[in-house]
């Protein structure tokens, strides 16, 4: 059956009024091909529609405005730009389940001393109640809660640049690995930093991610574990990860580039920003939130032992490696979190361009390419639902989103929301104590995650 543009083909696209039907012959329509259009959720889901100026009119005079899907040709040519508001909302699912709110308060004072001031904060996340904190003038300390004590473990020599960030805000940020043996400190949206061993206080390895754009991503560091050596994977150039051994500092991913290919590119060259790294909870998997030059946000995932253990290219270009999420839309420096070994969770929801509004998509990173050459797999997200914002937490069974009002809960495999704490914007989770954190100045703001929640879950996410 032929679609509403004249064409007997599949539809593609949301759907669109009459009036972005420019290529259709039978409305005889003078209209421009550049008409602008807003994006109206419709209520069911996350679907979206697109209507013009005049149709949002009538839509606000109370008239039913009726849109239908064209084919692809037709779809791609319109050629509008997508006002910033957006009509109606997304189809939020709830679930109301009881939650203790009840939180508790640390004052760091008590355990850190009056004269420390706390830049930046690392769980240990093998250890119940011990943290690690960057301090004022660089100190880094250990800290225990449950036995109250601290003790300084190292001295950081990485300072915020004295030259403002054309884009974010240059920031001090503290990582830990697993064990808490070694800590990176790096300057988010700069490209310095430093490996520390905190057994000995030492620093085992600069780091520098390179001057090209850096303050378009928070700088790409994390720990993993690789053949019982804790190993710190970082940025060496804007498009370029590496992978060393956090306590000699010897790299275990050297490679070259230097063959060309028929286009005169290097082989295995990559055109893509590193971004944020998020390893898997199993330590498998590493995400990368990127961005390649159009602008266009983009979600890569490889596998840690591929790239360790065999082919030194697997982070640009491995049989591994591969796009996950929705590649559509020009965001990245997303908030991201695994949920467990094989579902990540990436926050927003784009509706066009750099529209994007509150949600998540969950994405199943193990669901294979078809073919070698083939790197983008839509079939991997498992569901999109809205509402989830800001910064994003899971303790494995339920996804926790620090959103404007507060803490919301929600269930990512239906994606209703089961409860909230408002107020309550957490900044960190600790997986030992199974508690989310806000650093809030001088304190620490605690919540235990109530597990009476996961009775109430989906019956099949188990």
């Amino acid at each position: 059956m032929a679609l509403v543009c004249g064409h007997d083909d599949s539809p593609f696209g949301p759907a669109v009024c009459a009036h972005l039907r420019a290529t259709v012959p039978d409305l005889d329509l003078d209209v421009d091909d550049s008409i602008d259009y807003f994006i109206r959720f419709t209520g069911v889901g996350v679907t979206s529609d697109r209507v013009c100026l005049e149709c949002r009119g009538r839509i606000a005079d109370g008239h039913v405005v009726v849109t239908d899907r064209v084919c692809q040709s037709c779809f791609e040519d319109q050629y509008g730009d997508p006002y910033d508001e957006t009509l109606g909302a997304p189809e939020l699912r709830t679930r109301p389940t009881p939650v203790d709110g009840t939180l508790r308060t640390t004052v760091l004072a008590d355990v850190l001393g009056a004269e420390r001031r706390v830049v930046s904060l690392a769980p240990v996340a093998q250890s119940a109640g011990v943290w690690l904190a960057l301090c004022d003038g660089g100190e880094v300390v250990r800290f225990d809660l449950g036995e109250g004590t601290a003790m300084t473990v190292a001295h950081s020599s990485i300072a915020l640049p004295e030259e403002p960030s054309a884009r974010r805000p240059h920031a001090l940020r503290l990582h830990a690995s697993r064990d808490g043996r070694f800590a990176a400190v790096v300057v988010d949206y700069g490209h310095t930093g430093e490996v520390l061993d905190l057994a000995t206080g030492a620093r085992t390895l600069a780091l520098d991610g390179g001057t090209y754009h850096p303050d378009t991503v928070p700088f790409s560091v994390a720990f993993a574990e690789h053949d019982r050596r804790t190993v710190v994977l970082h940025r060496t150039a804007w498009n370029r990860l590496d992978a060393s051994d956090a306590e000699s500092g010897r790299l275990f991913t050297a490679r070259e580039f230097e063959q060309l290919g028929d286009d005169g590119i290097p082989t295995h060259y990559s055109g893509t920003f590193q971004g944020a790294l998020h390893l898997s909870p199993d330590g498998r998997h590493v995400a990368q939130d990127c961005w390649l030059w159009t602008p266009q946000g983009i979600v890569t995932v490889f596998e840690l032992h591929c790239w360790l253990a065999g082919n030194p290219y697997e982070s640009e270009d491995g049989e591994t490696r591969k796009a996950v999420g929705d590649q559509e839309w020009t965001g990245w420096d997303r908030p991201m979190v695994w949920l467990d070994e094989r579902r990540l969770a990436i926050g927003g929801l784009p509706h066009d361009d750099d529209l994007v509004a509150p949600g998540v998509s969950i994405v199943d990173v193990c669901v294979t390419k078809q073919s070698s050459s083939r790197k983008y797999v839509p079939e991997a997200t498992l569901i999109a639902f809205p509402g989830p914002g800001g910064a994003l937490f899971s303790d494995g069974t339920l996804l926790y989103s620090a959103s404007d009002p507060g803490l919301e809960i929600w269930d990512p495999v239906d994606g209703a929301r089961l409860a909230a704490i408002p107020g309550f914007h957490p900044t960190h989770y600790h997986p030992a104590d199974h508690e989310l954190v806000r650093l809030d100045g001088p304190q620490l703001v605690h919540w235990r995650i109530d597990t009476m929640l996961k009775e109430s879950c989906t019956p099949d996410q188990a």
